[in-house]
């Protein structure tokens, strides 16, 4: 009961550095796309329109008024849940809706597949540090790493999907369509984990308690899963836990080159037809779930590690 209060209590602390953080963000985003630049109400109407049209229309999207103007609007919109797209019927939260849980399977598949391959390279190499093993897993690191997701999805489709049509080009037709995706997003963070996992436990495997633990004749599976794992995965934890955010950023990328419809191709289309009020929805969103994922690492660390209690 203690623990719960304790993290309880922490997360209600943070909670306006949370909601700072989220006013900082869609501050500078309003801030920025009024910069960008390009006319929306020319996009819609098209260079023919007449003056009056162009007026009514910006006095409609409110783009006739001041800058803090707009944003208190915003702000207003977010909080009713209101906030009305530019080029669609439908609010910017529906459209939200429909396309963050396709981009949350697509981040969480991916983030599984890399913990589940990146923790078990980097505790095989560490547990059988300079065989070939050890050169195995250090070499699927390196070239994971050296890999950009921009090059490695359109391969994995010329390969796979266009060359021996075992997956399909695009689009969401069903499981099959995750699988090129999900290991376009994924390799490079199983690459990074697998390093980090190895020297993490290398790192712990070396210290005095380890030492002191197989003295009193406990075994070594005993050793490494009781003693050595549990505290070499603390700084593990804290890449999982910002990659999961940063997966959310790198799947407009992914989502691009394999045509997925999730937020991040929502965003992309509203960043090209300029819809503001979009592209402000989903930069909301994705840093609203990466600040999220930032307390739930706090909280996994009250759970793994005491010392964080203090």
């Amino acid at each position: 009961m203690n623990l719960i209060t304790g993290v309880g209590m922490r997360l209600i602390a943070r909670l306006p550095g949370v909601l700072g953080v989220m006013l900082g963000a869609s501050l500078l985003v309003s801030a920025t796309l009024r910069m960008v630049p390009g006319d929306p109400v020319t996009l819609i109407l098209g260079e023919q329109a007449t003056e009056s049209d162009r007026a009514r229309l910006e006095d409609r999207l409110g783009l006739n008024r001041s800058f803090g103007e707009q944003y208190l609007k915003f702000l207003g919109d977010v909080i009713s849940g209101e906030l009305q797209s530019y080029r669609s019927e439908q609010t910017v939260f529906k459209a939200i809706a429909v396309a963050l849980p396709q981009t949350l399977i697509l981040s969480i598949l991916a983030l599984l597949l890399s913990a589940s391959l990146g923790l078990s390279l980097g505790i095989a190499a560490a547990l059988h540090r300079g065989t070939w093993i050890d050169a195995g897993a250090l070499f699927f690191a390196s070239i994971g790493l050296a890999t950009p997701r921009i090059w490695l999805g359109p391969m994995l489709l010329l390969i796979f999907a266009v060359q021996f049509d075992l997956f399909p080009v695009g689009g969401n037709e069903g499981w099959l369509s995750l699988v090129l995706p999900v290991l376009s997003l994924g390799t490079a963070m199983a690459a990074m984990l697998a390093r980090m996992t190895r020297s993490s436990l290398l790192e712990v495997l070396g210290m005095d308690y380890i030492r002191t633990a197989r003295a009193k004749g406990l075994s070594e599976r005993v050793v490494v899963g009781r003693h050595a794992l549990r505290n070499a995965l603390i700084p593990v934890i804290t890449i999982l836990g910002l990659q999961l955010g940063s997966l959310l950023a790198g799947a407009v990328v992914t989502e691009k080159i394999f045509n997925w419809p999730g937020i991040g191709t929502l965003l992309l289309k509203a960043i090209q037809t300029m819809d503001f009020p979009m592209v402000q929805g989903c930069i909301l969103m994705i840093a609203g779930v990466y600040v999220l994922t930032n307390l739930m690492v706090d909280i996994i660390y009250e759970l793994t590690d005491p010392r964080m209690r203090t």
